[in-house]
Order: structure tokens, then C-alpha cells, then sequence
């Protein structure tokens, strides 16, 4: 079946198109999903949340990739500042650039390293795949 092509002015539905896109809206609905909550991250060396208007260093995880969120004060450089869980850290080692020209280590292991001179608020976000 072929599809009209639209007329200006006019509206569009669905059935302007007719049955193979009621079909792909129908195969493609069960993917649309809520993402998960965030599950709070414990923080380690004296790291604390940043607080404020700042979320609390927290993970989510969406099929193989891994959110991560933190907003933290009060660690050292070379300090780990969380572990993920299980079943939440990626196959290899990844670096990661942060707020101030720090550097962040997402390591196999789950342990999230902070390597920069400003720890007075240290804030980073990524993404990371678990296979």
C-alpha cells in the first residue's frame, strides 16, 4: 500500500498512513520502557554527597550500560570514592574527564577513582557498558 503524500494545511493521523505504520507503532511500543530508579551509591575515604541542589551519587542501569552520577566533597586525590555493585561495572577500565580538569577511573573492579587538584565538589557523570 502506498502513502499519500500529505497535503499542506491539511492534519495527519496515524490512519493517513494506513496499516504498515499502525503495525511498527504496535511492534515498537513494548521497547519504550521507564528507566529505572537511581540507586544510591556509599561513598568511601571521607567522600560525602555534595548536597545543595545536587543529587546524591547515585547509578541506574538501563540493559548492558551503566549511569553514574556523583556529586561529592571531601575525598583526596588517588582516593577510591565508591565501588558499583556486582553485575554493574564495566569489562575494562575506563577514564573519564570531570568538572575541573579531573580525571575519573570507572575501573573492572567497580571501584570509581578521582584524580584532580579540587576536592572541595567534585561532579561527573558517564556512561559505561557492562559487556
Amino acid at each position: 500500500m502506498a502513502i499519500a503524500t500529505p497535503v499542506a494545511g491539511t492534519g495527519l493521523s496515524v490512519s493517513t498512513f494506513g496499516k504498515p505504520v499502525v503495525d511498527e507503532i504496535n511492534r515498537m511500543t513494548p521497547l519504550v520502557v521507564a528507566a529505572p530508579s537511581w540507586t544510591n551509591l556509599t561513598l568511601q575515604n571521607s567522600w560525602t554527597n555534595a548536597g545543595g541542589t545536587r543529587p546524591p551519587s547515585s547509578f541506574r542501569k538501563m540493559g548492558d550500560l551503566v549511569y553514574i552520577r556523583i556529586a561529592a566533597t571531601g575525598g583526596g586525590n588517588g582516593t577510591v570514592v565508591t565501588t558499583l555493585p556486582a553485575g554493574n561495572r564495566p569489562q575494562y577500565t575506563w577514564d573519564f574527564m570531570g568538572r575541573d580538569s579531573s580525571v575519573w577511573n570507572v575501573n573492572a573492579d567497580g571501584t570509581v577513582v578521582f584524580y584532580g587538584a579540587v576536592t572541595t565538589s567534585a561532579y561527573f557523570s558517564c556512561v559505561v557498558a557492562t559487556s
